[in-house]
């Protein structure tokens, strides 16, 4: 069976420690842990799973920094416009 790039990096990444190698681990699992997540898992039942199986070594804080700054989409800032905003019931018609 061929293995996949990631499971490549991920292995390296095991026996080949740097500076950002919990990153790497993390983003090689991102689509999997984005899945889970949608699934409904909780994101600590992801975690400890993960932390188990050898195939992360963060801990949860680290996990949810990067869970919030690699998967979950945040909203864009609102833009400014010149416009004021209408007051409650001064609507126009």
């Amino acid at each position: 069976m061929k293995k996949d790039l990631s499971d490549d990096v991920l292995e390296w990444v095991k026996t080949h420690p740097h500076r950002h190698s919990s990153r790497v681990s993390f983003l090689a699992l991102k689509n999997d842990i984005r899945d889970c997540l949608l699934d409904g898992l909780p994101a600590k039942a992801v975690w400890e799973f993960l932390v188990e199986k050898d195939r992360l070594s963060i801990s949860y804080p680290q996990f949810t920094r990067y869970v919030h700054a690699y998967i979950l989409d945040v909203a864009p800032a609102p833009k400014i416009t010149d416009a004021k905003p209408a007051r409650p019931g001064t609507e126009q018609s």
